[in-house]
């Protein structure tokens, strides 16, 4: 499955707390840094793409 991506009304508080308690997410990357960074990397990309 697709890892979330922002939606343009979304905090960037907002989108990490979805992400990180996405079930999909949880079992693809149990490890919390690790999907934090997940998370954070796609915060990242989305907002680039925006600008």
């Amino acid at each position: 499955m697709p890892i979330p991506v922002p939606n343009l009304k979304e905090t960037r508080p907002e989108f990490i707390e979805r992400c990180m308690s996405n079930p999909t997410m949880i079992e693809e990357y149990p490890d919390t840094a690790q999907r934090l960074g997940v998370c954070y990397t796609s915060w990242t990309s989305e907002i680039k793409k925006v600008k």
